[in-house]
């Protein structure tokens, strides 16, 4: 008798089960694993996909900032030679043509079977006109001995790159894998001091709390938290002025803060100890001390070119990043915001090692020599007229300086020499005694309406210097607000220009000699570029109203300022706010102070700085009357978005 027989079978069935259980989880397992591989697959070449499109990016801008040498033909830069060489590496496209792939240019492939490559597209974007569909008219690009002044070329393209790994080289759409990147690039000869927020040659010092949106470019960088400074009577800084100092502790957040690149030669960071200032150094200053304690030519920490490409965490070292990361911080807003520039952010800048890109305005020529030129050309060839124009009194006036002849004034009448929408408005002064000078106050917008483009003032007195006044007649003699200056051209100026109050101006101002700006704003958003031999002074600008600061009403100075000289910006007692850029020709040092934000009590949350620099591309995007082209291309990229 066999009581069990019955259960061999079902041993049977459960090990058919286990079986297909088994299979169907091998089966499960093994589809898992060739998923993961995919994914890992795909994401592998999503890397190197991103790798490869940042090198055609980079690979568009050294092969066309390279080959656009060639498009100077008779002096002239030629859209269709810029388009014939960009063609050589990239296909024109529209946006509804992207994502197909066989539209770009053909695959450039890097060096091995392996490696993969990139293919290149654009879409023009303004092909030479501006952003209101003007068209920018070619360059001449300056060169030693040239006169005319000449409207920097400009044209801005959005450039698409897809970086394809090996195995998707031959890909004609999207694919899993594949990166696509896009950018807004703008091929350019304008100048190289204006494509920086800040710009020198030569060293470039930032103390204090200066905080800066934009690229910087030095030979020498030296940072450092405490700020030192002069205080200003009326627009000069006497000699004799002690130098003060800010604080050596106290507030962290006291330090200068960029958001951008910094073009800096090899191993030229230098970063200064928490309690110590540096004021010697950049020349007539250093023997004007209280004493010999205060020449702080500090033992400095020397950062080299490994620790700032590879190893070296200047967030960590709480260099240029004022407000450091904490583990409880949530905060989204990495950078400073659009809104309110002047609260830093918590990146550092990326630091470029290179050859010095900042260089001067012009290559063999002062800016005297340039203004000198101009005056030349525009004595020679007028058809002089006194007193033919006539100036309302409240828009422009001509002041006399007691023991002077009033100032005589002329325009050109010659239409063989000059178009019909072309004037030019020449003063001199005509004193004949010497010891003294003659003012020209500019006011209203009587030029602009009788279409002067071109304004010449200087005095004809070795011995007098010739003064110019720009803003509201209010801002001069008191009573009710008027119509600030308003005027679109250039303008030069041989003596002192002193701005006072609003003007409204698009174009570019040459002075041979020093410029003092008070509590202006640019009106109206326009381009303003100022280019001065001497020295440029910034003071009383919204001083201590930190209310109007915070609550976004304070004025903003719209412009780009240019010194031949070395420059000392101080902003201890006034808020600035530059929507431009800086450059110097020689040094550029700026001192600037931090305030706690009185409606916050983190004192890592608020802490505007009193001294904001950032950059405008509108530089790029509108004609800047007067503006001389620069002698080489430049390729400017923005915007860069992966897709």
């Amino acid at each position: 008798m066999h009581p069990y027989k019955n259960e061999q079978g079902a041993a049977l069935v459960i090990i058919l089960i286990m079986i297909v259980l088994f299979s169907i989880l091998g089966l499960t397992l093994g589809t898992l694993n060739i998923q993961s591989s995919k994914l890992r697959a795909i994401g592998d070449n999503e890397i190197q996909g991103k790798m490869l499109a940042d090198l055609g990016l980079l690979y568009f801008q050294k092969y066309t900032e390279k080959n656009l040498e060639d498009s100077m033909v008779g002096n002239e830069a030629h859209q269709q030679h810029v388009e014939d060489t960009l063609k050589n590496i990239a296909s024109p496209i529209t946006a509804s043509q992207t994502e197909d792939f066989e539209k770009y240019h053909q695959a450039i492939k890097l060096p091995g079977d392996d490696k993969g490559g990139f293919r290149l597209a654009y879409e023009i974007i303004n092909k030479g006109k501006d952003s209101k569909g003007n068209p920018i008219p070619n360059p001449v690009l300056f060169k030693k001995g040239e006169t005319e002044p000449s409207q920097p070329y400009s044209f801005a393209i959005k450039l698409y790159v897809v970086g394809l790994p090996p195995q998707l080289i031959d890909a004609s759409k999207p694919e899993p894998g594949i990166v696509t990147s896009s950018a807004i690039v703008y091929i350019n000869t304008v100048p190289a001091p204006f494509h920086y927020a800040l710009s020198t040659p030569g060293e470039l010092r930032l103390f204090g709390g200066s905080n800066i949106i934009g690229n910087v470019a030095a030979s020498k960088l030296w940072v450092g938290m405490p700020y030192h400074y002069r205080e200003v009577d009326s627009y000069e800084t006497p000699t004799n002025t002690p130098w003060k100092h800010g604080p050596s502790s106290g507030d962290p957040s006291n330090e200068p803060y960029i958001e951008g690149k910094v073009f800096l030669p090899k191993d030229q960071l230098r970063v200064l100890p928490k309690n110590k200032v540096l004021i010697s150094g950049l020349g007539e200053d250093s023997n004007e001390l209280e004493g010999e304690n205060d020449k702080y030519w500090v033992e400095e920490y020397e950062l080299n070119s490994v620790d700032i490409t590879n190893n070296f965490d200047l967030r960590d070292k709480g260099i240029l990043t004022p407000k450091p990361l904490t583990d409880a911080n949530n905060e989204v807003q990495l950078s400073a915001p659009s809104a309110r520039p002047y609260y830093p952010g918590y990146e550092p800048p990326l630091l470029v090692e290179g050859a010095n890109k900042a260089k001067p305005l012009f290559k063999g020529k002062t800016v005297k020599e340039y203004v000198d030129e101009q005056f030349a050309a525009s004595d020679s060839d007028l058809d002089i007229e006194a007193n033919v124009l006539e100036i309302g009194e409240e828009s422009f006036s001509l002041e006399e300086i007691p023991a002077f002849k009033s100032l005589s004034y002329w325009k050109s009448t010659s239409e063989s020499t000059w178009k019909s929408s072309k004037k030019r408005l020449v003063i001199h002064s005509t004193s004949t005694l010497g010891g003294g000078s003659a003012t020209a106050r500019l006011t209203g917008n009587q030029l602009n309406d009788n279409n002067i483009t071109e304004l010449f003032i200087s005095s004809n007195d070795s011995n007098a210097i010739a003064t110019v006044e720009m803003g509201r007649k209010s801002s001069f003699e008191g009573g009710s607000d008027t119509e600030p200056f308003t005027f679109s051209g250039s303008i030069y100026i041989k003596g002192i220009l002193d701005i006072v109050g609003d003007i409204k101006v698009n174009g570019t101002i040459y002075v041979d000699g020093d410029v003092n700006i008070l509590d202006i704003k640019n009106l109206d958003q326009q381009n303003l570029v100022i280019i001065a031999s001497g020295n440029i002074n910034l003071s009383d600008r919204n001083e201590a109203n930190m209310n109007e600061w915070i609550n976004l009403t304070a004025p903003k100075l719209s412009a780009f300022l240019y010194s031949e000289k070395q420059l000392k910006l101080f902003f201890v007692t006034s808020f600035n706010w530059i929507n431009g850029g800086i450059a110097s020709g020689s040094n550029l040092e700026i001192n600037a102070k931090r305030e706690l934000d009185p409606n916050l009590t983190d004192e890592f949350t608020g802490n505007p700085s009193r001294l904001t620099i950032q950059f405008n591309r509108r530089i790029f995007e509108e004609p800047i009357p007067g503006l001389p082209a620069g002698d080489e291309f430049h390729i400017d990229i923005y915007d860069i978005k992966y897709h």
